[in-house]
């Protein structure tokens, strides 16, 4: 089964560099030139993945991966950032991230983050706290030893 990747960077040729590496794979790449725009391609559209530039017009990329976390909590999220570009870490894990890759990338370490990420199980929803039971706990009686 195909998987779908929302791609948000507004460099041209990162677009293409992403479409040409999942060419042979069986992954549908929807990429998208601005956050705003991602924001709007989450609502009519369920990727695996979302990708997404740190630093773009309108919504930046931390913005994006909060917004598509608050709409689908098990989805995964990848950060773009260039390699001149500040990264802000405890921003990337207030939103959410999954991870982060260093433009420009090596497109085998795109193709093993995307596999890794997106064949990983959903993280499970946390456990509501129990609360202690009133009632007595029944307790089992040990066996009356043999004489």
């Amino acid at each position: 089964m195909a998987k779908t990747i929302l791609l948000a960077d507004d460099s041209v040729t990162i677009q293409k560099v992403v479409e040409l590496t999942f060419m042979d794979q069986e992954v549908n790449v929807e990429a998208v030139g601005s956050g705003d725009e991602a924001l709007e391609r989450l609502a009519s559209l369920a990727p695996d993945l979302v990708i997404a530039d740190v630093h773009m017009p309108g919504a930046d990329g931390y913005e994006v991966c909060r917004r598509a976390k608050e709409a689908r909590p098990g989805m995964p999220v990848l950060l773009l950032v260039g390699t001149f570009e500040p990264f802000d870490e405890a921003q990337a894990a207030a939103c959410g991230a999954d991870g982060h890759l260093k433009k420009p990338f090596d497109s085998q370490d795109l193709l093993r983050l995307v596999e890794e990420l997106t064949s990983a199980p959903p993280a499970a929803e946390p456990a509501p706290p129990q609360t202690p039971s009133t009632e007595p706990m029944a307790v089992a009686a040990a066996p009356e030893p043999a004489a």
